[in-house]
């Protein structure tokens, strides 16, 4: 059974907020952020292999939390940076 929520109805962002409310006690530490229309998740180490670990084990847990409320993640709006200092 579906559920969704009408856009651009009144009950909408509420319906967001209490659905991804949880979202942030899934991961470790301070390296998710929630925003209106998106959530972003940092993670930084000075190893790549290590680096790609934290980000896929954090992904995948909130890919779980995201299950658990019936929510989706759109792969084809998901991307993903790697920063690193220029030697």
């Amino acid at each position: 059974m579906p559920c969704c929520v009408p856009q651009g109805s009144i009950l909408g962002p509420l319906l967001f907020l209490v659905y991804v409310n949880d979202i942030s006690t899934s991961c470790a530490g301070n390296i998710l952020s929630l925003a209106a229309d998106g959530t972003t998740l940092y993670a930084s180490n000075s190893d790549l292999g290590i680096l790609y670990d934290i980000a896929k084990t954090e992904i995948n847990k909130v890919y779980l939390c995201f299950c658990a409320n019936k929510l989706s993640i759109n792969a084809k709006k998901t991307k993903y940076i790697v920063i690193r200092p220029k030697y």
